[in-house]
């Protein structure tokens, strides 16, 4: 057992320190930004996955600049005095805020003095313009506004997949401070309810929208890495497809909408028709960048009214930790002994929980990775069980090596399944095993040498020696050792038997296996006769008791034997010369000590052949000679 704990505690610190440099390379991929398209990627099927507010666009309207009012107008651009009228229908109705993402840099009459005179008097309107930016010019708001409060820069910020999930709410240069347009009529439209913009008296670098404080996104938070962060910028929540009304501006000047269609209402009028419009990437698909400023409008107003919260993400240390868990997880997943379809399940399942926790997360308001710790479950899971492989396939080879040339295929593969039980590194660890040990060697092979030549002497001794082996393979015995003309044989190793009728089955299989070694032995003679070569006769013998079993020789060349005092009692059986015998009638003789004996049963015929001193023995042994098997026995293996 505590070679065993050794060993498992071997296999874990092993486990952990590939876990640490899988984990220490993903996340240095991610902090090269290596992972950022990926991981925005599973952001955007996540999102889509997430369950949206059945009010979460209740508040706003578009009222939209469609293909279909292109033709109707038989205009373009939009004439100033069609945008005033779809402006005073829409204020007639009473909404709380009006954003027109429309460009007025330059008027188009006619109506020009109109749409200046709305602008002058109702406060309600947020035009737009364009800020300047590097390699870009800037688009400036109607003269007649100016720098004034019913301003808003409609500029997107896209990621490096030119997908909006950002915006900026402020920015700034050296002539002043910009609000964002979906900013401007948030605030408008929460006015009314007593809310502002102001900061955050628990962190001096942070805003607040009515109770709620706005994150400020930073260009290496969440996913990103080195991000354009200039401005305040936030996440932008998307909650469902679309949420919000629309309305045609066809519809609006036709005077085919509900009375109170804008009453109380955040309105953004803007174009969508294809010909004309700024499609913007978002995680649903393209949306027209009058959608993108209604639905950050929207979001503020929740905030505003504290009914939601901004998405947050996780800090760059818990993000790592995240991962690092996720790492050893895979690792230590790698290091169990699963079937091929087991630890695919479990990969699989793996994978399942951790954009499952990245789902629910999201649905709880924050962002975490699901990039970086399923890289790093599949990659230490992997690299772990190619290492567990790899090592199992060298310690397979040196135990087929051993063992499946001497014993049976079902044997060697029963062995490899309770290797635990009896591998210590890459050798058979020693263990002192109750086995039945049985000797057998050619009598007179002396004379059989003399009368043939070497070469032909080897053929005859490798054909004998061949058929002998097969008989201990298939009476579940293993090969232990070849001498010459003889071999030594084992039943019950490698594995140790859990009952004493375990260990009688082995001391039956023994002597079986010499029944059949006797008849094998008539074919061969049969044959070397027809081939003019000598017959052989064989003397066998067998004992039973406790061994010590293990490999024996360097790392290069191991041998798995049988050590003690049974092993020398068979030879010394095998080799004991009675003088009882008659080898002309029965060319094997069986011999099997008292211990063996006991083990038997009634299964055998076998005589009394007395008491011997055997070489290396204080006492005598009593010995006792196989006659044949009983018809029962013989069933029995059968």
């Amino acid at each position: 057992m505590d070679r065993l704990r050794r060993a498992l505690e071997s296999e874990r610190i092993v486990a952990l320190a590939v876990a640490a440099l899988v984990a220490a390379s993903v996340l240095a991929a991610r902090s090269q930004g290596l992972l950022e398209r990926v991981e925005l990627a599973a952001y955007d099927r996540l999102l889509a996955l997430r369950p949206a507010p059945a009010d979460a666009g209740a508040r706003v309207v578009v009222v939209a600049y469609t293909e279909h009012d292109i033709m109707s107008q038989r205009t373009y651009p939009l004439p100033d005095d069609t945008l005033a009228e779809v402006l005073e229908r829409v204020l007639a109705q009473g909404p709380r805020a009006v954003g027109v993402d429309f460009y007025r840099d330059v008027l188009i009459p006619p109506g020009s003095e109109r749409l200046e005179a709305l602008w002058r008097r109702e406060p309600r309107i947020v035009m737009v313009q364009l800020l300047e930016d590097e390699g870009r010019p800037g688009i400036p708001p109607p003269a007649a506004l100016g720098g004034s409060e019913q301003v808003g820069f409609s500029d997107v910020i896209v990621d490096s997949d030119d997908s909006v999930r950002r915006t900026a709410l402020f920015q700034d240069d050296e002539q002043g401070e910009y609000r964002s347009l979906a900013l401007r009529v948030a605030e408008l439209w929460l006015a009314t309810e007593g809310i502002a913009l102001g900061g955050d008296p628990e962190n001096a670098e942070r805003i607040r929208l009515g109770p709620t404080p706005l994150p400020r996104l930073s260009a290496d938070d969440g996913p990103y890495v080195g991000a354009d962060d200039a401005g305040y910028q936030i996440l932008i929540d998307f909650e469902g497809h679309e949420p919000f009304r629309q309305v045609s501006m066809d519809e609006v000047l036709g005077g085919r909408v509900a009375p109170d269609e804008f009453r109380d209402k955040l309105v953004l009028v803007g174009a969508t028709a294809d010909s004309i419009t700024d499609l913007r990437r978002v995680p649903f698909g393209l949306w027209p960048g009058v959608f993108v400023h209604a639905h950050v409008a929207s979001r503020l107003v929740h905030y505003g009214l504290g009914e939601s919260a901004p998405l947050a993400w996780l800090g760059r240390g818990a993000g790592s930790a995240w991962t690092l868990l996720w790492t050893v997880a895979g690792a230590l997943l790698g290091l169990r002994r699963y079937p091929v379809w087991s630890f695919s399940a479990a990969l699989g399942a793996g994978l399942a929980v951790v954009l499952g926790a990245g789902l629910l997360s999201l649905v709880a308001g924050l962002w975490i990775p699901v990039v970086p710790p399923a890289a790093g479950w599949l990659l230490s899971a992997g690299a772990i069980t190619a290492w567990v492989s790899r090592r199992e396939s060298a310690d397979r080879r040196v135990l087929m090596q051993l063992f499946a040339r001497h014993v049976s295929r079902a044997l060697a593969t029963d062995l490899w399944a309770k290797r635990d039980q009896f591998l210590e590194g890459r050798r058979p660890k020693p263990l002192r095993l109750p086995v039945t040990v049985l000797f057998v060697d050619v009598k007179s092979f002396t004379s059989v040498a003399e009368g043939l030549e070497a070469l032909a002497l080897m053929q005859w001794v490798n054909e004998l020696m061949e058929e002998l082996a097969k008989q201990v393979e298939l009476h579940g015995g293993f090969v232990d050792d070849y001498f010459g003309d003889g071999m030594k044989a084992a039943f019950g190793v490698p594995l140790p038997r859990e009952s004493d009728e375990g260990r009688n089955a082995d001391a039956r299989a023994a002597v079986r296996c010499a029944i059949a070694m006797e008849q094998s032995l008539v074919g061969l003679n049969v044959g070397w006769s027809e081939r003019g070569m000598p017959t052989g006769r064989l003397r066998v013998g067998i004992d039973s008791g406790f061994a010590v079993a293990g490999s024996l020789g360097s790392s290069d060349r191991l041998k798995y034997t049988v050590l003690g005092d049974i092993a020398n009692t068979a030879a010394r059986l095998e080799s004991l010369d009675d003088g009882q015998h008659d080898f002309e009638r029965k060319r094997v003789r069986v011999l099997v000590s008292f211990r063996t004996r006991e083990l038997l049963g009634d299964g055998f015929e076998l005589a009394d052949r007395g008491e011997f001193m055997l070489k290396g023995k204080a006492i005598p042994i009593r010995a006792f000679e196989v006659l044949g098997a009983r018809e029962s026995d013989e069933a029995a293996a059968t």
